[in-house]
């Protein structure tokens, strides 16, 4: 009985540190995006375009180094190339401020910024992907693998995570506002007070490193680690679905979590009033109502529905909602529109949420512990094919961002793409 107290009670530390990491290192990546691509890509003289050079960059690194990065995590410990991931992401908040220190004062040398900045974003995000989340989960099963009654828990660890610091991230994306709001002179600065953010995510790996070591490492050369993974995909109906939402997550979230500020930042940039307006409850809806919703509801919709019901309903008003900011941006009344877009972000926040949690779990719940920061990095490259595309089409035929038809459109589009496959799963009977 003891035994299985103490089980439980190192579960549920584990799921409740999993989740004030993933909020802690959320808030700094949602805090620098509001300054880096509301305050200084729309107001500063960083024209979008330069934005998208910048997404391109890290994600054409990124996709080309996940495996490398995965593999290496797996050998020398996830938690360690983890904190090394992170460090990398506070480094880059360097090269960003002097990027937009010299927008105007010297236009080639801000540019080369830029792209260091995306390279260094490219770099480290692939010694992250995947190396924090195997590190949680390959303890978490250890533990559930002594008791039965926490594999439940264990196998949705992501979404009861959710549930814990789910204040964090709707704070700092009221202090960025603020912040920038009255120092939107000299928003610049702020982004070198974005790096704490990231230095908090780096001392909560930490200390759940000191206190719960990284045993789980894997022996095997690249090669045949790679054909494990493959193999296992080939073989299990659960890691195809996985790899097919996460490939919808990102899909998803490229023109809303990386464009979406700036599509319309663009566009109502010339009545300041408004600009704030928009922006504000863009995030109220993403990560104030719809952050704080997805820890408290999901969980409990997962006691009483699969994740295909849960997905395919989210996918449905969704879609619904797209299609109607799509056809109607521009006929409905400003006041309307602003409380659809809060409606329309909160369930963007709990479909996508939801399908991050979901993949993320059916990936590592069907992988080797010592593999599970390759598996997860093998499963991000298409999404990461797909955003490199992405950012060169909005380079080539968009001047760096849709406007928001565009982008409500593009949206409506990609995810009845992803409805249909899962509607057609749910009819055939195929849950995971």
């Amino acid at each position: 009985m003891n035994h299985n107290n103490a089980a439980q009670e190192d579960a549920l530390k584990l799921i409740k540190n999993l989740g004030y990491y993933q909020t802690f290192y959320t808030a700094a990546s949602q805090f620098n995006s509001i300054i880096f691509r509301l305050v200084v890509g729309v107001l500063s003289g960083i024209n979008s375009t330069a934005l998208a050079i910048d997404g391109l960059a890290e994600y054409t690194v990124n996709a080309s180094l996940e495996i490398p990065g995965g593999w290496l995590s797996d050998r020398i410990g996830k938690a360690r190339c983890g904190l090394l991931g992170l460090t990398g992401l506070a480094i880059s908040q360097i090269f960003v401020f002097l990027a937009v220190y010299l927008a105007k004062s010297n236009p080639s040398l801000s540019g080369i910024f830029i792209i260091l900045d995306g390279i260094v974003l490219g770099s480290s995000g692939p010694l992250l992907s995947g190396s924090v989340e195997g590190f949680y989960q390959a303890h978490l099963q250890k533990i559930a693998s002594s008791d039965e009654n926490l594999k439940a828990l264990v196998e949705d660890s992501f979404t009861h995570s959710a549930n814990f610091g789910k204040y964090v991230t709707p704070i700092a994306t009221l202090g960025a506002f603020v912040l920038s709001y009255i120092y939107s002179a000299n928003a610049k600065y702020l982004l070198l007070a974005g790096m704490l953010l990231y230095i908090f995510a780096i001392v909560r790996l930490l200390k759940d490193y000191i206190r719960f070591g990284d045993p789980f490492k894997s022996e095997h050369p690249p090669h045949t680690a790679v054909l494990l993974i493959l193999k296992n995909v080939c073989s299990s109906k659960k890691l195809k679905t996985s790899f097919f939402l996460r490939t919808s997550y990102f899909a998803l979230a490229a023109p809303i979590a990386g464009f979406g500020i700036v599509s319309l930042g663009r566009y109502y940039q010339y009545d300041q009033t408004l600009f704030w307006k928009v922006l504000f409850l863009f995030y109220f809806g993403n990560l104030f109502v719809g952050w704080y919703l997805r820890g408290l509801i999901v969980p409990k919709l997962l006691a009483r529905y699969t994740r295909n019901t849960i997905l395919s309903a989210l996918f449905i008003c969704y879609c619904a909602l797209s299609f109607y900011l799509a056809n109607h941006f521009d006929a409905i009344s400003i006041n309307t529109f602003l409380v659809v877009l809060v409606i329309y972000l909160m369930f963007y926040q709990l479909l996508t949420g939801s399908i991050n949690s979901f993949a993320t779990n059916l990936a590592l719940n069907e992988t080797d512990p010592s593999l599970h920061a390759l598996a997860l990095s093998i499963q991000n490259i298409p999404g990461y094919i797909f955003t490199v595309i992405f950012c060169g089409g909005l380079i080539k035929w968009f001047n760096g961002a849709f406007n928001p038809h565009q982008m409500f459109l593009f949206l409506a589009y990609a995810s009845i793409l992803t409805l249909a496959p899962l509607l057609f799963m749910k009819m055939r009977g195929i849950e995971y």
